[in-house]
């Protein structure tokens, strides 16, 4: 039976001094040892028992600094695909939601300051023709202006902070701030329509692994059946022979993550035919599962 440890030691006596060292039958490195008394019930732990628990504790630490970057979260309706308004829209939409006063479905640049639709253009970084195209549409929908001129989001699809009774039955994903804000930070104002075709499809996003599929509330992997980049393709209104655009596209989406570039999104396949890739949604972004790590291995996010 495999030890969890490798705690096996030939202990070796130096003729030259005496001293007595310990070589670890695994590695062959040579260590010092010291003789102690200790009362009976001390516990003593090997070196290589040392050296496990300072790398256990380091990959506490790393998790536990990537559990409070993420901590600045809002919540996105993801059983609604927001459909009814371009896919430019939704993109800026998510941007906005970021935006969000915890507790409030009012927008606001601190919790203090306010926003207002004159500042939005700003915000959002659009022309005043784009801005003027994308306020149309989504007045009324998603966004109003309140008598005192401030925005206030809809919250039957946007969230942050407690969660009102009322909205309780629906099924949220968790949009991370600062991510969010970085992606949008990087794309040109032309290419937010990629970032739309995936939030509207959210209601195929799959709450556990991040995939687009067929059944996204299956949590067993093996079961999954997934959107193909084919179908992907359909839903963004393009032709199949039009998917090496579209991977393009989105192979230039990228945004640093602890130092590294990875990908909004992942086209994996295990075939030759590209057309039955899966797309996984890097979880840096969005996610509300319980399998991080097993995501981003799957994902295979990181820029090559």
């Amino acid at each position: 039976m495999p030890k969890k440890y490798k705690d096996y030691y030939e202990y070796v006596t130096l003729e030259e001094t005496g001293e007595v060292v310990a070589i670890d039958e695994d590695t062959g490195e040579v260590l010092n040892t010291v003789v102690i008394q200790a009362p009976v019930g001390t516990v003593a732990y090997t070196p290589a028992q040392q050296r496990e628990y300072k790398e256990r504790k380091e990959k506490e630490l790393v998790a536990a600094l990537r559990r409070n970057k993420n901590k600045k979260f809002a919540f996105v309706n993801a059983q609604y695909n927001y459909r009814d308004i371009d896919p430019n829209s939704v993109g800026r939409l998510m941007y906005l939601c970021t935006f969000l006063a915890y507790n409030s479905d009012v927008l606001a640049a601190t919790q203090k300051t306010k926003l207002r639709k004159e500042d939005l253009p700003r915000v959002l970084r659009l022309s005043p023709v784009t801005f003027w195209r994308f306020w149309k549409d989504v007045y009324g929908k998603y966004l109003i202006e309140k008598d005192d001129g401030t925005i206030q989001l809809s919250n039957v699809h946007f969230l942050r902070g407690k969660m009102p009774k009322s909205q309780i039955g629906i099924e949220w994903q968790k949009l991370f701030i600062d991510a969010i804000r970085e992606l949008y930070d990087v794309i040109p104002v032309t290419k937010h329509r990629y970032l739309g075709y995936i939030f509207q499809l959210l209601p195929y996003l799959n709450m556990e692994y991040n995939i687009l599929c067929h059944n996204p509330t299956e949590q067993n992997l093996d079961y999954i059946v997934p959107m193909t980049l084919d179908e992907f393709c359909v839903e963004c209104g393009y032709t199949v022979e039009q998917r090496a655009r579209l991977i393009k596209a989105y192979a230039q989406i990228q945004f640093e993550v602890e130092g590294r570039t990875e990908l909004f999104c992942s086209f994996v396949s295990s075939l030759n035919n590209v057309g039955d890739a899966k797309i996984y949604v890097n979880p840096n972004i969005l996610y509300k599962g319980s399998h991080w790590d097993e995501v981003k291995i799957l994902g295979q996010f990181c820029r090559q």
